[in-house]
């Protein structure tokens, strides 16, 4: 009898023991297949045209003048941000935090870049401030290589119109690419097609679709070209009153 209950008990081990490593397998392929899956849906995308800043954050203002975009930001700073902002004619491009490069005109386009040091809250109010006072369309975006997270925003007249980010969320065993956006309708409008998963699979392959459906077009641009724009440095605060 226990030389039954022994055989019992190794067959079912047994059974255990190659469900567990058939599962494992299983999931195995599974992930593969995940992997690849959405390695060609982000291939059929293609690669981003005028959203191809990394490490850095852009704000695309539809104005034509970018004497008029800095002596606005000087105005914001000093009103919003009880700070000093002087500006000069350079080659130079912002490299430090408090530094901020204004391009002239592109296509219809003016754009003001600085670090991924510039906190959200103040890039985000500056784009809502200048889509208000051009009575304009502001997109700004920003983007790090190593965990490809972003950010993307649209502004018009004032109003954030469309709002899109991606996070990872660490966990014990996974790291899970969370996106998160406000403002979908504006985003559809504007040219975008949620797949399956709806807006969970935003990137921002799609939102430069989105923005060259606005016209904003960058790859037209002369390489090796020395672009004179403008360097605004950020001065001490100057204290509420």
């Amino acid at each position: 009898m226990l030389t039954n209950v022994l055989i019992v008990l190794c067959v079912g081990f047994g059974v255990w023991r190659f469900g567990a490593r058939w599962f494992k397998g299983f999931k195995a392929v599974a992930d593969i297949a995940s992997a690849i899956s959405q390695a060609s849906q982000q291939t059929a995308k293609g690669e981003p045209k005028n959203l191809t800043y990394e490490d850095c954050v852009v704000l695309f203002i539809r104005h034509t003048n970018h004497v008029d975009v800095a002596e606005a930001c000087k105005v914001y700073w000093k009103e919003k941000l009880h700070k000093s902002l002087t500006v000069a004619e350079s080659l130079d491009t912002a490299e430090r935090e408090g530094e901020y490069s204004v391009l002239p005109e592109h296509n219809g386009y003016v754009r003001l870049m600085s670090t991924r040091d510039w906190p959200p809250e103040q890039f985000e109010g500056l784009a809502k401030d200048l889509s208000q006072k051009f009575d304009t369309l502001v997109l700004e975006m920003s983007s790090e290589h190593v965990a490809d997270t972003y950010h993307f925003g649209a502004y018009e007249q004032g109003a954030r119109k469309f709002h899109a980010q991606m996070d990872v969320k660490l966990t014990k065993d996974n790291a899970d690419e969370i996106v998160t956006t406000e403002g979908d309708d504006w985003a559809i409008a504007h040219g975008y097609k949620p797949g399956p998963d709806g807006f969970k699979s935003f990137d921002l392959t799609d939102a430069d679709k989105i923005t060259q459906r606005v016209g904003l077009k960058l790859w037209d641009e002369k390489e090796g070209v020395e672009v004179k724009g403008l360097l605004m440095k950020e001065g001490p605060g100057m204290g509420k009153k």
